[in-house]
């Protein structure tokens, strides 16, 4: 007898532990549907800044590659955290992304900027004068700034 009642609490007391395991995922999962729905919510705009490059990295691109990202995230670093901007360098070589060559009309080496509403890219421009700053580090992390700070504003 003294086996069965052994038994029996520790029954109740593995009952107890699912029950509240299963309270804790259902609790967990109501969570995570409300904040994946805001995260939808805020999700209907959003910025990507493309570095276009293809194998051959010379010296002039890693650095426009570089100062791009350093100014990124030196100045967005909450919006590149919230996901509300993205950066994206994407080699042009690879045969999954050869379309944004005519996507962007890419003749060289890009630093591209992008607005997606709805899933949808809506706008875009070619930062092309990254190339006229590659002496000025900078100028060019300010030409970065403003341009992207001007389109994001828009």
């Amino acid at each position: 007898m003294p086996f069965l009642k052994h038994c029996s609490s520790l029954f109740s007391v593995a009952l107890a532990a699912m029950l509240i395991l299963v309270l804790g995922l259902l609790s967990a999962h109501t969570f995570a549907d409300d904040s994946s729905t805001a995260a939808a919510d805020s999700s209907s705009k959003q910025f990507i800044a493309y570095y276009f490059h293809n194998e051959y990295r010379c010296p002039s691109c890693i650095k426009i590659e570089k100062w791009s990202h350093e100014t990124l995230q030196a100045s967005f670093s909450d919006a590149l955290k919230t996901g509300t901007l993205e950066w994206k360098p994407i080699n042009t070589d690879l045969p999954a992304n050869k379309h944004y060559e005519e996507d962007y009309q890419l003749y060289t080496k890009s630093l591209i900027i992008s607005e997606i509403k709805n899933d949808k890219e809506v706008k875009w421009k070619n930062l092309e004068k990254v190339w006229h700053y590659l002496g000025n580090e900078k100028k060019f992390k300010n030409y970065v700034l403003t341009e992207l700070n001007t389109f994001m504003e828009k």
